[in-house]
């Protein structure tokens, strides 16, 4: 198939408007089934040219290993780029978790495997329509609240795990490896489930909800907003006593709320599950005037960073020498995001490579941002000239209508650029006026 081909395809999102919105690679998975081709043939046909890695050739004829496009990264944004592009359906990005950029955390946000809830896998076979929701991919829910079961990464067929959620032959609610139906009927409840992991899967329900349910004007705030509305309406301000209680390192909340890391996921989720405040109230309103349950018995135990599991050092000096290769576009921050690691770990163990890139973004940094001055002033002068060319003294108000930049009437630069330039045209019309006269 081809990109012509691909771009007809019409499909809608499964579970749209709700916390149980799939997720990007199951949305991937049914275009190749609606076109009844193998996933590999779309990727090759439809997807990897709408990637946007232009300059690159296209070797790469294979699916990337442990890909993951449902995070917050790189990756994310040039799949529903793509997938946007071929199936012309909007509000994919709703699909990942990219809405929630600089709102959680990357790290451990998303897993790099697939999990299922085999009784939802039923539900949704008997009513003709499989899809595998956002919500079993996040690193918090492990209980599927629906069933009061736990979710499961392992095939019953085949007894293997750890699977990847796009490969050649993939296919929505089967297994990678043998390519059996994931689905079963077991029995009903888990003992060992306990009430947290309930309030996690639902609150992120809830979440993921968000980004489609916001109302005019209401937008997700950052994450050290929010965390810290939660420090200094429930704990007074006092961000040690709030870290004690959630189980975290007060250094460490303290960096989550004066904004210099990102709040991880389980830190809303405890706050939310201590205080009663709701997860929008967390991440939209900051409005706490009511607030649901509060578990203040909950007993956290103290959560420490743990090492990466599976990083590949190897694979991340890769991706920074390739960075270092082009044209210096990509900081380190973009790098680690599409390689789904926070900066801190790429910055701790590839350091010289890493500043390295930095030196080289920001000579592209400071070079675009000569480009575009010079592109500012020449559209002021070529609009003033225009002007004088018809008889007519711009003014300043003249100017800015012209560029239609909201950008004149707050930078202090833009402003001063488009009086100089508008004195240096003055200056040259009367000059040219003396020099008539005089002959």
């Amino acid at each position: 198939m081809d990109g012509d081909q691909a771009s007809i395809i019409r499909l809608p999102i499964s579970g749209a408007g709700t916390g149980r919105v799939e997720q990007l690679s199951s949305f991937a998975i049914r275009m190749a089934e609606a076109l009844c081709v193998p996933f590999i043939s779309l990727y090759r046909g439809g997807i990897y040219p709408n990637l946007g890695r232009e300059g690159r050739e296209q070797k790469r004829t294979s699916i990337p290993s442990r890909l993951v496009i449902e995070n917050v990264g790189r990756t994310a944004v040039e799949w529903t780029r793509a997938l946007t592009t071929i199936s012309q359906t909007a509000r994919l990005g709703c699909c990942s978790m990219l809405p929630f950029q600089g709102t959680v955390a990357a790290r451990r946000l998303v897993t790099n495997t697939r999990r299922w809830c085999e009784l939802c896998l039923e539900d949704m076979a008997d009513e003709r329509r499989v899809w595998e929701p956002l919500v079993w991919r996040l690193g918090e829910v492990h209980v599927c609240p629906h069933h009061d079961c736990r979710l499961t990464d392992t095939c019953h067929t085949c007894k293997k795990a750890g699977q990847t959620a796009l490969v050649a032959n993939a296919r929505v609610g089967c297994c990678r490896f043998c390519g059996q139906w994931l689905g079963r009927r077991t029995g009903s409840g888990d003992a060992t489930i306990s009430e947290f992991e309930r309030f996690c899967a639902l609150a992120c329900e809830e979440m993921l909800a968000l980004p489609q349910q916001l109302a005019l004007g209401e937008q997700l705030v950052s994450s050290s907003d929010a965390l810290c509305g939660l420090r200094d309406v429930f704990f007074a301000g006092n961000g040690s006593a709030m870290a004690r209680r959630l189980g975290e390192l007060p250094a460490q909340l303290n960096a989550y709320g004066v904004g210099s890391q990102p709040t991880p996921l389980h830190v809303f989720l405890r706050a939310s599950y201590v205080t009663g405040a709701s997860i929008h109230q967390i991440l939209v309103s900051q409005q706490f005037d009511s607030v649901g349950l509060a578990h203040r018995d909950a007993d956290f135990a103290l959560r420490r960073g743990k090492r990466e599991p599976g990083y590949d050092e190897a694979r991340v000096d890769e991706a920074l020498r390739q960075a270092l290769a082009g044209s210096g576009e990509l900081s380190v921050n973009v790098v680690a995001c599409s390689l789904n690691l926070d900066p801190p770990t790429v910055w701790r163990k590839s350091g010289e490579l890493a500043r390295q890139l930095a030196v080289r973004h920001a000579s592209f940094v400071a070079q675009r941002s000569a480009r575009k001055k010079e592109d500012f002033i020449e559209r002021v002068r070529s609009i003033a000239k225009r002007y004088k060319a018809a008889g007519i003294v711009a003014t300043a108000e003249d100017i800015k209508q012209e560029l239609d930049d909201a950008g004149c009437g707050i930078n202090e630069w833009k402003r001063t650029t488009v009086s100089e330039v508008l004195a240096e045209t003055f200056a040259a019309g009367f000059k040219a006026f003396r020099e008539r006269s005089r002959s």
